[in-house]
């Protein structure tokens, strides 16, 4: 895919998500204030890059055993039933070994791009497009936000009573931290490319 079709993709994605749930996000995450220079989305980057590197230090790596355990139990399963979830692989995703095997290298691949953003070295204008593209398309994965929201259920990940990601139930708090960052990354990609303009150029 092309930069400016995934740019039109992201867009579109975004819009999506902010339609459907806008009326989750927390009113103080929406503000263009901070994508006006560079020096303020560094600073937003800095202060994200705090608050994504505390969830993923709590995710949790997994032991030799654990890796064998879901080896057998979830892609075992999948590979001997033509990639369709059986009640044993179902289990094994669901559980805290199977969400922290797919949460955390998301996490650690959004630390690193925020670390980049974050960064006090110079960021060539297309680069820093590129970062934040990427940074919208991974934190608008619903599966990722499902997974943080289930190692929050089972005690991996704390949950502070004053954060802004405290949504009640388990459905709303998965998708309470996605439209929160469908919500930054609208404004992200609104900054380089308004998304009404790109949806119209493309219809």
């Amino acid at each position: 895919m092309k930069p400016q079709q995934f740019l039109t993709f992201v867009a579109i994605a975004v819009a999506s998500y902010t339609q459907l749930d806008a009326q989750q996000v927390p009113t103080e995450v929406i503000s263009l204030e901070w994508a006006t220079t560079r020096d303020s989305r560094r600073a937003q980057a800095t202060e994200w890059l705090a608050e994504i590197s505390a969830l993923a230090n709590q995710i949790p790596t997994l032991s030799p055993a654990e890796t064998a355990w879901l080896q057998v139990e979830y892609d075992d399963q999948l590979t001997s039933n033509a990639g369709t979830f059986t009640p044993r692989a179902l289990r094994a995703r669901l559980s805290k070994e199977g969400s922290a095997r797919f949460a955390k290298p998301v996490a650690d691949e959004i630390v690193g791009l925020l670390g980049q953003l974050a960064s006090a070295s110079p960021l060539p204008r297309q680069r820093e497009v590129a970062l934040w593209s990427g940074l919208a398309y991974l934190t608008l994965g619903s599966t990722f936000w499902q997974d943080v929201s289930r190692l929050g259920e089972l005690g991996v990940i704390a949950r502070d009573s004053e954060s802004k990601w405290i949504f009640p139930g388990f459905d709303a708090h998965g998708l309470g931290l996605q439209s929160l960052w469908a919500a930054r990354s609208q404004y992200i990609l609104g900054h380089y490319c308004p998304v009404k303009s790109r949806i119209e150029s493309i219809g």
